[in-house]
């Protein structure tokens, strides 16, 4: 399965059969099947669904994302047909409230988030010998801090806890990147250069796939065990998703080491580092080549989660 992205302005999307056609001033520019999609991305400016076409997606479980233009904040979105179990979705209710519930699911994700943090940095540390010093340090104080985890109490301690971790992990991965690429520290909305722009990209789709896996596997979103309910925020799509996030931050290195983005794929303007039309399109390829891994986990996390939820409510 894959996700079609439409990015580009003043296009219409028409059912026809089994596929759907792309138009652009009534003439037909291309056909995607339908049997081949799981999500469709909206980045483009005036693009027209009629509710037909909006129904068909639904009802074959296609998601619909429709982001805000080059900001790519999230302004609607539809999951289709949800879970018809709801004995899962009153488990998870029941089990959020339970503290060494939330504690335990809580150490779980920190320490994956660690564990990939200090792979990845490892991985660096082997090609890039001229790092040696500020990789090892991490190194060395992330192992101090899987060390402690077992040490927390509360869900207080553990973020306080990956707090002082991001604080270690952001001073070595900025060291790994050329100054030029202006990366200096973690700052988004909107992030202010090339790299926070494609780490702030990177997450927000993870997250919109975490959300549609929540919906598969007939769990809510808004419920999570590390994230506590807060208003508008999807905490469990969060929970999911921290011990991808150095994925993400290995693909947007990996991006720039190879040249794949550069610099004037981007234009800064003030405060703003957005990607350019040009360096969308190399993102978006890129990512669907790495995402299939990704994907799985995803899937394969979910569906842990519900049998657990199930079997513990």
């Amino acid at each position: 399965m894959s996700t079609l992205y439409i990015d580009r302005k003043e296009l219409e999307i028409r059912l026809d059969g089994k596929s759907l056609a792309l138009y652009c001033s009534n003439k037909r520019q291309s056909t995607v099947p339908l049997g081949i999609l799981d999500r469709l991305i909206i980045t483009g400016n005036n693009i027209t669904l009629s509710s037909n076409v909006i129904a068909t997606l639904a009802s074959l479980g296609i998601a619909v994302i429709i982001l805000a233009g080059r900001h790519q904040q999230k302004i609607a979105s539809i999951w289709g047909t949800p879970h018809n179990d709801a004995s899962i979705r009153l488990g998870q209710y029941y089990l959020s409230q339970d503290k060494n519930t939330c504690l335990n699911q809580s150490r779980h994700i920190i320490r994956s988030k660690f564990t990939h943090q200090l792979d990845f940095i490892k991985s660096v540390k082997i090609k890039r010998k001229d790092l040696r010093k500020p990789l090892s340090d991490f190194i060395k104080q992330i192992n101090l801090y899987i060390q402690r985890l077992e040490e927390t109490s509360s869900i207080d301690s553990l973020l306080g806890l990956e707090g002082a971790s991001a604080s270690s992990y952001f001073t070595a991965y900025k060291s790994i990147f050329p100054p030029a690429l202006l990366f200096t520290n973690r700052n988004r909305r909107p992030p202010r250069d090339p790299i926070n722009s494609i780490l702030s990209l990177s997450y927000t789709l993870l997250h919109y796939e975490a959300v549609q896996n929540i919906y598969k596997t007939g769990m809510d979103p808004y419920i999570g065990f590390y994230h506590q309910p807060s208003f508008g925020r999807e905490s469990l799509a969060c929970d999911l998703i921290e011990p991808l996030r150095p994925l993400c931050d290995k693909f947007t290195y990996n991006l720039f080491r190879s040249s794949t983005l550069r610099i004037d794929h981007f234009s800064i303007d003030e405060d703003k580092c957005l990607l350019t039309k040009t360096g969308r399109a190399y993102f978006y390829k890129a990512w669907e080549e790495q995402i299939p891994v990704i994907r799985r986990y995803l899937r394969l996390s979910c569906r842990n989660l519900a049998k657990y939820i199930k079997s513990e409510s």
